[in-house]
């Protein structure tokens, strides 16, 4: 029967699914029964004709509780050799989630407690197989009634379309209207998802009369009498669903018949038509509506006790009953819609849906049919029987962990721990103890990013299981309780943590002694005690010789490099950190890399190596990207160091829409440090009121660590001081728990002490403006205050120093603020300021330095050399916009006209205009890259490599590569400098 209407709606689908210009993703959405899978399945059928290989996958009712099922139901249409186009860690990733896809020779599965870590390694290896199949020809995905999807499908949908910005995948989603109300989760991740560029909502109406009467004709086979279509009209409402099966219960043995009684209920009328079919036909329905998911006619048979003629003759009246489809290709048997299952099973009495749903559970285990041990976990559940559910449920969290679905593994987890005392020891599942499941649920709550549940949920744990005999997991309680108390910073951390070192002693060296030795050593060093500190930590280093994995040992010695940076030993620190990048190297372990990638990028930002610190970055972000590890925390901390590093030398575009495409959705508490850096870019740009909204979206998720930590301090004091707020800056810098010069805030020390008297000097400002004598002496005792903060601390943080070289810039600034605050703001000490950042090639501070020293000069009656200032400092600050906007106002006010000084230098054109982008290209095209080589050497998709290069020969008038690789030679374009 052909789709009624629908014609615009049709081809947007089919544009999407057909590569061309439409958009990357469509989520249609509408209310239940309006005729979504139907358009979507014309639209399919109709990109199928064009050559498009579309995969299909369905959410279920129990999705939740089985992490990527319409995923894995999508790529079960594949060929298993569709593998050979990818990379050998493609493979070994995805067997996880398609283990028929598996030989002999594929690497054991990680682990569980390393995996976990790994999660975006496999939505990675899940983006590479997409990007390589659509290599040989066009590809589409289609994921239904993603209401009901788990949310790690959900993250993984939010990471294709962020990732693939080039549309190489288009995607194709439904959702019932009704499910996403903006107040719960769903309904905000969909609002989410529907901003990103290229995404676009698809509301679906209900059916105008006139179309109501073509589906009533394509229903029955003839044109309906116009009171019947009045009838059906004013019943169904325009809902095509609900159209469906009035017609089918007013058309009795091919005629119409108008005026019958129905009920206006669709649930009710869903009865009323089920009632209609015979005993068998009601089992057959019965058992399809409590299964919430297609059934073989083996399955069936074991739930109703149905077979041979019987079985067959019970679907044969469903499917004319239109209450079932006919079997797919997988020969399972489908209600016809979601709301037939939702209604009759509504009307089962409670102890009979229970019967039903253990029959499905022993059916789905003695035939092997799960999609997963959630679903049987969720049938026995809800058939009331937790010894049954019990090791179902553990082997659940098992398999959603061997995915990286963490969410999913943490409820599993959580729901183990709530069944154990009801359940007796003999049914318990051998292997696992309450303790372990505690801690399994701690450490999957942390590793979806819900870092303040799980430190809840170990506070819980070492309350209930504190008794516990099993000495190693109530010495790894007592360091995840700890860990997560030092983050809330409430001066509790230590305790747990030497109970934990007591309890060491006569247990044989492990990972456990490695992470509780370390972390006591940190909390040693962070309370300015590094001398009781070091040997915990050597002695750490020396349990890693016995064996442990190698990012333990990597931690231990980037811990170690800490201390000997701290103490000045630059030569040797380094030395550290490159014997912990060899362990890495040599251990192929990529979070062990990217670790030691973190440290060596800190170290270079400490030491003023910005473009090295920038270098090192990238190329810990493209370990990340292999490895499928770009959410990990820390490669959120190199985007936002690489930010950090091309902010300072002034000129941060490269950093935006990297940082862009990972700040899609809400912070979580353990996944907020990409939305700080996105917070600085707002700063930047001069967006304070969207900085301000991140970050108060930041304060409502993240712990009290990450808000006192010393550049985010100085980041949210920018927002209050270029948007005025001089005492709210202030009250921050106050909060921040002293001493300032404690060794993790060590770098950041002389920074916050010189905003923080700037803060006051601004203070000072405001009330000499407003006459305000009170708030001219509470300023004055601000300053007084920190003064006194500088003196008590143990080191001079503004003098010279091997490692935090820009103490003395820094203490520049500190002298010229102390100027300003009593109104005698001096010229020479901001020239000296700027003369210090010129050393550091800090475009950003020498502005401001020349911003204050023109506003000391004009006030003295300098004009002339205010001018000058003022031009350097417009041209110092040209993309930096708050500071710049403040320049302009100065100049506008002292009548300096600054427009013949350009803002920006402008590069001379290169050769056959081409652009600096091509020019880069083009070289490595000389060098003989492929373009899926140069799109991961230049950050760029493959796909855009590919229109670089089809310009660049265009401009150049040649043919092929190696014309453009010659020509470019004669023509002295590769020896061009980059701009």
């Amino acid at each position: 029967m052909p789709l009624v209407g629908r014609r615009s709606e049709r081809a947007l689908l089919v544009e999407t699914l057909v590569p061309s210009h439409g958009p990357r993703a469509v989520v249609v959405i509408g209310e239940a029964g309006v005729g979504k899978t139907r358009l979507i399945a014309d639209a399919i059928r109709d990109a199928r004709a064009a050559g498009v290989t579309v995969l299909e996958g369905n959410c279920l009712p129990l999705s939740e509780s089985v992490p990527f099922l319409p995923v894995t139901e999508a790529l079960r249409s594949l060929d298993p050799s569709a593998l050979a186009r990818c990379a050998p860690h493609v493979r070994s990733e995805l067997v996880r989630l398609m283990p028929d896809w598996g030989t002999e020779r594929d690497p054991v599965k990680q682990s569980r407690a390393e995996g976990g870590q790994h999660r975006g390694r496999l939505f990675a290896a899940l983006r590479d197989l997409l990007t390589a199949l659509a290599a040989d020809g066009p590809y589409a995905l289609v994921f239904e009634d993603l209401h009901w999807a788990d949310a790690t499908t959900r993250d993984f949908v939010s990471y294709l379309i962020a990732v693939d910005r080039d549309g190489v995948t288009p995607l194709v989603m439904s959702s019932r209207i009704e499910e996403l109300d903006p107040t719960r989760l769903l309904g905000r991740w969909f609002a989410e998802l529907t901003r990103q560029s290229g995404v676009k909502q698809l509301h679906l109406d209900r059916l105008s009369r006139p179309e109501v009467a073509e589906h009533i004709h394509g229903l029955v086979g003839a044109p309906a009498p116009s009171a019947f279509v009045d009838e059906v009209y004013a019943r169904a409402d325009g809902n095509a669903f609900f159209t469906e099966q009035l017609v089918a219960a007013l058309h009795d043995g091919g005629a119409l018949t108008p005026g019958a009684t129905l009920p206006w209920n669709l649930a009710q009328l869903l009865l009323a038509q089920a009632k209609r079919v015979r005993d068998d036909g009601q089992q057959v329905l019965a058992a399809l509506a409590v299964a919430g998911r297609g059934l073989d006619e083996q399955l069936l048979a074991a739930i109703t006790g149905l077979s041979g003629r019987g079985l067959a003759t019970a679907l044969q009246e469903l499917a004319d009953a239109w209450l079932i489809d006919r079997p797919g290709m997988d020969g399972r048997y489908r209600l016809r819609h979601a709301l037939v299952g939702e209604a009759v099973s509504g009307d089962m009495l409670a102890g009979d849906r229970r019967e039903r749903h253990a029959a499905t559970a022993r059916a789905l285990t003695v035939h092997g049919a799960a999609d997963g041990a959630g679903e049987v976990a969720e049938h026995w559940a809800a058939a009331g029987q937790s010894n049954e559910e019990l090791p179902w449920r553990v082997a659940a969290a098992a398999e959603a962990t061997d995915v990286y679905a963490h969410r999913e593994a943490a409820t599993h987890w959580k729901r183990v721990i709530d069944l154990w005392p009801g359940v007796p020891t003999e049914a318990r599942p051998a292997g696992i103890d309450l303790p372990t499941s505690y801690l399994n649920a701690v450490d999957a709550l942390d590793r979806s990013g819900d870092t303040r549940r799980a430190g809840q949920l170990a506070e819980e744990a070492l309350q209930t299981q504190g008794t516990t005999t099993d000495r190693r997991a109530l010495i790894l309680l007592y360091e995840r309780v700890s860990h997560y108390r030092e983050w809330e910073q409430d001066g509790s951390g230590l305790e747990p943590l030497e109970k934990a070192m007591a309890m060491l002693a006569g247990l044989p060296p492990g990972r456990e002694h490695v992470g509780v030795l370390r972390s006591y050593a940190d909390a040693l060093w962070d309370a300015n005690r590094a001398d009781e500190a070091r040997p915990f930590l050597e002695q750490a280093l020396r349990v890693c010789a016995a064996g442990v994995p190698a990012v333990d040992e990597v931690e231990a010695l980037r811990d170690l490099t800490y201390y000997v940076f701290d103490d000045g030993d630059v030569s040797d620190g380094m030395r550290l950190l490159y014997r912990a990048e060899a362990v890495a190297y040599r251990s192929s372990d990529s979070l062990a890399t990217i670790t030691i990638h973190v440290a060596h990028c800190d170290a270079l930002l400490d030491l003023g190596r910005l473009e090295d610190a920038a270098s090192i970055a990238r190329a810990g972000l493209e370990v990340a990207r292999r490895a499928g590890l770009e959410h990990h925390a820390h490669a959120q901390f190199l985007r936002s160091m690489v930010l950090r590093a091309l902010a300072e030398l002034g000129d941060w575009a490269e950093a935006e829409p990297v940082i862009d495409a990972m700040t899609q959705s809400a912070p979580t508490s353990g996944a907020s440090y990409d939305y700080m850096a996105r917070a600085r870019l707002d700063i930047l740009a001069g967006d304070l009121t969207s900085a301000t909204e991140r970050w108060t979206a930041i304060e409502a998720v993240t712990h009290r660590t990450n808000l006192d930590f010393g550049a985010n301090v100085v980041d949210r004091c920018r927002i209050d001081l270029w948007s005025g707020r001089p005492r709210e800056a202030l009250r921050r810098i106050q909060q921040v728990p002293q001493p300032l010069d404690r060794a993790s805030f060590r770098p950041h020390t002389a920074e916050v002490l010189s905003l923080a008297m700037r803060t006051c000097a601004d203070l000072a400002e405001l009330a000499l403006a407003r006459q305000d004598s009170r708030g001219t002496q509470t300023a004055h005792r601000a300053a007084q205050d920190v003064v006194m903060m500088r003196e008590a601390m143990t080191r001079d943080p503004f003098a010279q120093h091997p490692y935090y070289v820009t103490g003395p810039a820094h203490g520049a600034n500190w002298k010229a603020e102390i100027t300003r605050l009593h109104h005698r703001s001096d010229p020479d000490a901001w020239a000296a300021a700027a003369a210090a950042w010129e050393g550091l090639r800090r475009p950003h501070r020498v502005g401001y330095a020349r911003w204050r020293q023109a506003e000391a000069l004009l006030a003295t009656g300098k004009t002339a050399p205010a001018r000058d200032c003022l031009r350097q400092a417009a041209t110092a600050a040209h993309n930096y916009t708050p500071l710049l906007a403040e320049i302009r106002t100065l100049s506008r006010l002292a009548h300096v006209d600054l427009r013949d000084q350009p803002t920006t230098i402008r590069p001379e054109p290169a050769p056959y205009g081409l652009t600096p982008r091509e020019i880069a290209v083009l070289r490595l095209v000389a060098d003989g890259l492929t373009n899926t080589q140069i799109g991961n050497r230049l950050y760029i998709s493959e796909k855009t490599a590919s229109v670089h290069i089809t310009n660049i020969m265009r401009k150049l008038a040649v043919k092929n590569r190696a014309q453009a690789a010659a020509l470019a030679q004669r023509a002295g374009l590769l020896n061009l400098e980059q701009s």
